[in-house]
């Protein structure tokens, strides 16, 4: 796709959008890294308060690394950033959350209540998509395989959900090396 076509497609979604600042959820992963970049190339994004966010889910022992490459990254376009170091309010909002999100017919209602919560502790860009990767991370954390993760999340496949969460997962191979020790020596 030609980079006017990709300035074409983030004008008219702007121009499709409520007044007001944009926030964009970084992960540090490609797409919203991606986001971010073009977003930061539009002089209406700009003009509207471009600004991005990491949420800092304290899971993996080299997170506060993905912070800073987050924040790093957001300097370098010229784009205002935080890091959200909230663990323990996003666990205390995403408890809720679950009960809440798969019944449809309460849907606004759940936004209204995550809207004045994340306001009541001065966290106003915590949206359900920062749930989301927080519940995401939690289940990668705990161990759970990656068909179950994907099913939970509604990705049509998991390569889906390895491509967005490949960098949660432990590159430590002593688990693998000692299941296959121990197949061998039976």
């Amino acid at each position: 796709m030609s980079d006017r076509r990709i300035r074409d497609l983030i004008e008219s979604a702007l121009a499709e959008l409520a007044p007001g600042a944009i926030l964009v959820g970084h992960s540090g992963g490609l797409d919203s890294t991606v986001l971010l970049h073009a977003l930061a190339e539009s002089r209406k994004a700009r003009e509207r308060g471009l600004r991005a966010v990491h949420v800092d889910h304290r899971l993996q022992s080299d997170s506060a690394m993905w912070a800073r490459h987050c924040e790093a990254f957001a300097i370098q376009l010229g784009v205002l950033t935080q890091t959200a170091n909230a663990f323990e309010r996003v666990n205390e909002a995403l408890s809720w959350f679950i009960g809440s999100y798969t019944q449809f017919a309460e849907w606004r209602a759940t936004v209204d209540r995550l809207t004045e919560f994340a306001a009541e502790i001065n966290m106003p860009g915590l949206t359900f998509h920062c749930l989301r990767h927080t519940h995401a991370s939690q289940l990668i954390d705990a161990g759970v395989d990656i068909v179950t993760i994907s099913r939970r999340l509604g990705h049509a496949k998991p390569d889906v959900t390895l491509r967005c969460y490949s960098h949660l997962f432990s590159n430590d191979d002593g688990k693998a090396a000692a299941a296959i020790n121990a197949a061998l020596t039976r």
